[in-house]
């Protein structure tokens, strides 16, 4: 059985940008980066956030590649409907934005569940679509709280990504490409809930869950790049937003306040071509919201 969603549409775009106060000529985070050197680059930059040894800063180079698992399409797809802004062009200017958004309180309610942990797995992209989903479909339905609907991650890393017409962009553990078909996958074939697959970070042989209630969407859609206007009008309107960023040393040891880094030009990769889309990243998040002016200092873009 399926349940169609015919009037949501999930947005995607591909580069964070995370603008704030900064030196004249700030200092990069590079591979390799000490937490001496990164502390310093912080305060030589202006920064407010903390660093620290975590699980991830810890990994060894062949961890991290395998975690951070976003990469070049063997073959980029031609332009799709995908790629235009939808529904979301006859949003943009409508509506005054505020200084800030978050899904995690509005108007005093939760719509998206609780932060998320991928393990030693490099499956992002099931949860940026998972949480861009999940968002969605929560305030199309005004489910909040308790009842915040959960999509199965696992789904789309051992059932979907089985499927040829995807393995080559996204598979299990080995990532994902910037096609973000994982996205297409969920208007073709859906998903299935959490508690009917649940997380797993090991490869499950086969896929058992064709015959399960899927949830499929109607569309989904770009928002155009370095559109930051476009994408808090797509956050507000539609729910969180699938994202990609390009996780450096300063992101690797995070600790606390409001990661910055003014570090926001990404250019096009020269072997895929000129289309920004195809920027470099490494890591897919779910933006919930905005704060222009954060009491810890930064910005949020």
């Amino acid at each position: 059985m399926r349940t169609s969603v015919p009037s949501l549409a999930l947005a995607v775009f591909l580069i964070l940008s995370s603008a704030g106060a900064a030196a004249a000529e700030p200092l990069a985070f590079k591979p390799g980066d000490t937490l001496e050197e990164i502390r310093y680059k912080i305060d030589y930059n202006g920064y407010s956030f903390t660093v620290g040894h975590n699980r991830i800063f810890d990994m060894t180079p062949a961890e991290k590649a395998a975690f951070f698992a976003r990469r070049f399409p063997r073959a980029p797809r031609s332009r799709a409907v995908s790629d235009d802004l939808g529904p979301l062009a006859r949003q943009l200017g409508r509506t005054a934005l505020p200084s800030s958004f978050d899904w995690r309180s509005y108007n005093g309610h939760s719509y998206i569940g609780a932060v998320r942990d991928q393990g030693d797995c490099g499956s992002c992209y099931s949860f940026g679509a998972c949480g861009a989903a999940e968002g969605t479909y929560n305030f199309a339905n005004g489910l909040y709280g308790s009842n915040c609907i959960d999509f199965s991650e696992s789904y789309i890393i051992w059932c979907l990504g089985r499927l040829s017409q995807y393995e080559e962009h996204f598979y299990g553990c080995n990532g994902a490409d910037w096609d973000y078909m994982e996205l297409e996958a969920l208007t073709r074939q859906g998903i299935i809930l959490e508690s009917a697959f649940p997380y797993r970070e090991s490869d499950t042989g086969s896929c058992t869950h064709w015959s399960d209630h899927t949830y499929a969407f109607q569309s989904w859609h770009r928002i155009t790049c370095n559109d930051t206007n476009a994408i808090k009008t797509a956050i507000m309107t539609y729910g969180p937003v699938d994202a990609s960023v390009d996780v450096d040393t300063g992101f690797e040891a995070y600790d606390s306040g409001v990661y910055q880094n003014t570090s926001t030009t990404c250019p096009p990769d020269p072997e895929i071509g000129s289309e920004c889309y195809h920027t470099y990243t490494n890591h897919a998040i779910s933006l919930v919201g905005w704060d222009d002016s954060p009491p810890e200092g930064g910005a949020a873009f």
